[in-house]
């Protein structure tokens, strides 16, 4: 068994051609293997260097099951739909001390999941302890997190609302004091870009497909080569900064805030101290 690794889960032509997209920007940054676990077994790509095949199963439970699967003592899996911007090999680091680390989900609790399947939900420590986003986790399989991965695929069963979110965040609540979780850095797991993005360091790892058709509402995954160029895009500043679809990245420097202090110190106003600004 390999020390390090990513790893995809490629449940079907899309998502295996999303992974190549994905595998293929991450190698140009890491030393450490990639992994996809796909249903056909005639599948070979140059950017994987480990293929698993799997039975077929879709939606996020194919996830939950097949990331127990992984071939690595250590794994930072990956969403297909991900683009990697520099190297994130020093993650692996942060597994000396953790089991885990995920980015916590801005969006709380998965509302639109509970209404929709089961209206009839309690959420535990509603709006005090958040879920965790479950498009990239970094993991050790030691025996703690076997039995975590069980509780967890055993939860989402039973849930029955397809949020692998809602079901991680009631099994880590069943685990909390057997697993142990670092926060992931946004800049890690960055999303959002199409409802105003915002950036504070540089992003390592695009979560998002930034592809539009005439003919559908559904975004969809770009090109390698047009993904490059907006990672690129999105890293021109490193400094906080907004990202803006249709028009590119603003940095703070220029907000109503910044230009207006720039215009108050070509007045000759001056900082004082702040014991006197009382």
């Amino acid at each position: 068994m390999e020390k390090n690794g990513f790893l995809y889960v490629g449940m079907g032509k899309k998502y295996r051609m999303e992974a190549e997209i994905s595998a293929r920007s991450l190698k140009q940054y890491t030393k450490y293997p990639t992994c996809i676990i796909t249903e056909d077994p005639n599948y070979k790509n140059e950017y994987f260097d480990i293929i698993i095949v799997a039975d077929l199963v879709t939606d996020f439970y194919g996830k939950i099951v097949c990331m127990q699967k992984t071939p690595f003592q250590n794994t930072l899996f990956l969403d297909c739909d991900t683009f990697i911007c520099s190297s994130v090999d020093h993650l692996f680091e942060g597994l000396d001390l953790f089991d885990m680390s995920l980015s916590p989900d801005r969006f709380y609790h998965d509302y639109g999941f509970i209404a929709q399947y089961n209206p009839a939900y309690k959420i535990k420590y509603e709006n005090v302890i958040v879920q965790y986003h479950c498009g990239i986790i970094l993991y050790r399989m030691n025996e703690a997190m076997r039995n975590f991965f069980k509780d967890w695929e055993r939860i989402h069963l039973e849930q029955k609302m397809k949020s692998d979110m809602l079901s991680f965040r009631d099994a880590f609540i069943e685990n909390v004091n057997k697993v142990t979780i670092f926060p992931l850095p946004f800049e890690y797991n960055y999303h959002g870009t199409l409802g105003y993005g915002v950036a504070n360091m540089e992003i390592k790892i695009i979560h998002e497909r930034l592809g539009e058709r005439w003919n559908t509402l559904t975004t969809v995954m770009l090109p390698f080569e047009k993904m490059q160029k907006k990672a690129k895009q999105f890293n021109k500043y490193h400094c906080r900064r907004i990202i803006v679809p249709y028009i590119g990245v603003i940095p703070y420097k220029w907000n109503l805030y910044q230009l207006k202090k720039k215009l108050k110190k070509m007045l000759g106003i001056k900082r004082t101290p702040k014991a006197q600004t009382f």
